[in-house]
């Protein structure tokens, strides 16, 4: 299954929306290599923004405004990645959440969703592919590339 299948995008499509897309947990039976169940939530709020023609090819891009990244290893949080600028609690920088508790923030930088799949590899989350750090860095590069943070 590709993993187009696991993400499901919502919202209007047009000029200005926040739209978010998550992954679609239902679908994912992941585990490391010694069968340690995995949980992974992912989700991004994007809005929906003109693109800089001097920068950009086509008209529109998304720019994120918050995202939440989480693992944990049978049922125990390991830890969770989260910005929420304008969100749910006093904390509006990126910071990481960690174990016991997960209630502390650790103040941090912003974290692509390439970053959180490695180091989701790191704690034993088995790739899915032998060539996955060479997809991540295309994918991170090209991220780099139009992000508007540096």
């Amino acid at each position: 299954m590709s993993p187009a299948a696991f993400i499901v995008l919502h919202g209007e499509r047009k000029l200005g929306a926040h739209l978010y897309w998550e992954l679609n947990r239902a679908n994912l039976q992941l585990t490391t290599a010694d069968g340690t169940a995995v949980g992974i939530v992912a989700r991004q709020v994007v809005e929906v923004v003109e693109c800089e023609p001097e920068k950009h090819d086509g008209r529109y891009r998304v720019s994120t405004r918050a995202y939440e990244y989480s693992l944990a290893l049978d049922g125990e949080d390991q830890f969770r990645f989260d910005w929420h600028p304008d969100g749910r609690s006093t904390e509006g920088r990126p910071h990481i959440h960690t174990p016991p508790g997960m209630r502390r923030h650790w103040i941090g930088g912003r974290q692509t969703f390439e970053d959180f799949v490695e180091n989701c590899i790191e704690v034993g989350v088995t790739p899915a592919r032998d060539d996955y750090r060479d997809v991540l860095e295309v994918s991170r590069s090209t991220h780099k590339l139009y992000r508007s943070w540096s």
